[in-house]
């Protein structure tokens, strides 16, 4: 990708990105219910559900200079967020609507009726992922995930690599201090030590200490700077 190009990215599509040193990458996600309100809504059903459960929409990119009003859409819901100014919720329902609304139109989702298969690659590693998300509390061997898939552990290296560019163990760990970092936010009665047993760490100084290395901060600190 070059400056002012877009790619939107379906979901439940498995990918990786990250920018050159030189560049700053900016990206947005979101969950589908911030666009439609609920499921029985016609932005659900007309628009949001068949975009979604399109089969051709892995992933959509525009150039710079093409559609520059999508880069601009997105622009304004970037800043809006970052700025967190009065009223941004607005912006950025808005303008992304607004790019939904244009892949809508570009995709034409209503009328496509092809139905395509996931790779082998991708079946697996769903299989793993779903494996490490159930269980990622518990203390699982790199044997166990790649059992998840019926492969070796040498094959669910190749296939993590390939697909999101992390090892099983790395993906856990990562997966791991995200969740540490919702409870430190959803639960805020629970101290640092049951947060780190609930995520699957051996002892509190481990969590902080990679805690530390994924936010720059202690979860001590990154719990008072989003709760208080």
């Amino acid at each position: 990708m070059e400056k002012g190009d877009v790619l939107v990215i379906n979901s439940n599509i498995l990918h990786y990105a990250a920018a050159v040193i030189e560049c700053k990458l900016h990206s947005l996600v979101f969950s589908p219910a911030l666009i439609i309100g609920n499921e029985d809504s016609v932005f659900a059903k007309k628009y949001m559900q068949p975009l979604l459960t399109c089969s051709s929409f892995s992933h959509y990119f525009i150039k710079t200079g093409n559609h520059e009003n999508v880069a601009d859409w997105f622009g304004h819901a970037f800043e809006a967020l970052a700025q967190d100014c009065y009223g941004y919720e607005f912006v950025v329902r808005e303008n992304l609507s607004r790019i939904c609304l244009f892949l809508c139109g570009e995709l034409s989702p209503q009328t496509e009726t092809q139905n395509v298969p996931l790779s082998p690659d991708n079946l697996r590693i769903r299989k793993m992922l779903a494996y490490i998300h159930q269980n990622f509390a518990d203390d699982i061997s790199l044997s166990q995930i790649s059992g998840a898939a019926g492969i070796s552990e040498r094959e669910s290296l190749r296939c993590f690599k390939k697909t999101i560019q992390f090892s099983p163990i790395q993906y856990l760990l990562k997966y791991r201090i995200m969740q540490g970092a919702e409870m430190l936010l959803g639960n805020p009665a629970e101290s640092i030590s049951e947060i780190a047993a609930s995520c699957g760490f051996d002892s509190p100084s481990n969590f902080t200490k990679t805690f530390k290395r994924f936010y720059n901060c202690t979860p001590r600190e990154y719990r008072n700077l989003h709760l208080y």
